[in-house]
């Protein structure tokens, strides 16, 4: 893990960044699972951006009903990446954690005492 400092419209904002640790978590729970798309939804409604399940979480949503037993992570696509970088202080402070970002394609989110993360990729045209 490495802190890292980006800008954001003029102001910094420090996270820790994971990019180069392996990335290993332990399965969800069908709470952990919930309980960071529950907190995803409410702060991505917030700030006006747009989403949809999407991949492992899709795909559990339609074929189970549920989450995929024994996923890592859960997946949204995010249909607006420069409001959702502009936000990433905002999440911050309401307990969503930025852990890794690749510009253009994919930002990586916890919550805190959650195991798991939150995938959230950005749609292309």
């Amino acid at each position: 893990m490495k802190e890292k400092t980006i800008d954001i419209n003029g102001e910094s904002f420090t996270y820790m960044d994971e990019v180069g640790d392996p990335y290993k978590f332990n399965p969800m729970t069908q709470e952990d699972a919930q309980d960071i798309l529950k907190k995803a939804s409410e702060l991505l409604d917030e700030c006006g951006i747009e989403y949809f399940l999407a991949y492992g979480t899709l795909l559990g949503a339609v074929r189970e009903g549920n989450f995929i037993k024994g996923d890592e992570d859960a997946d949204i696509v995010v249909t607006d990446e420069k409001t959702l970088y502009e936000s990433l202080p905002f999440l911050w402070g309401k307990g969503l954690f930025i852990n890794r970002i690749f510009k253009g394609e994919l930002y990586t989110f916890h919550v805190e005492g959650r195991r798991g993360h939150l995938d959230m990729y950005i749609l292309k045209p």
